[in-house]
């Protein structure tokens, strides 16, 4: 499948994985916008390859609709994710336990439900 052209989103790809994604996206001849929290990486990787960048929090249920209603990509790449808080169990607050729940899992049903909408 060829990849010029194509309208692709890639969550988290401003940094790590996601950014060597998007990287290689982009070789192929992709249209890319990279959804991430972090302006200043956003900003880095969009000068450094001309792609678009959107800066939201992929966990915001809104945010999932409102970028794919306005980007309207033919692939979504869900990258984003968050590290686990690490300690002993009987010190990790609900918080510490639950931020890679929302990023990992409850973001990605949101995207995937704006993606099929």
């Amino acid at each position: 499948m060829s990849l010029r052209n194509k309208e692709i989103v890639v969550t988290g790809g401003s940094r790590g994985l996601g950014l060597g994604l998007v990287e290689a996206l982009v070789e192929q001849g992709a249209s890319v916008t990279v959804v991430a929290r972090g302006v200043e990486a956003l900003d880095a990787v969009g000068a450094r390859l001309g792609v678009a960048t959107i800066r939201a929090d992929v966990a915001e249920e809104g945010a999932a609709y409102r970028i794919l209603s306005e980007v309207r990509p033919d692939v979504v790449v869900l990258n984003a994710g968050a590290t686990p808080r690490m300690g002993r169990l009987d010190q990790l607050s609900w918080e510490d336990f639950s931020i890679a729940w929302e990023t990992d899992v409850k973001a990605g049903l949101y995207w995937l439900q704006a993606a099929l909408n």
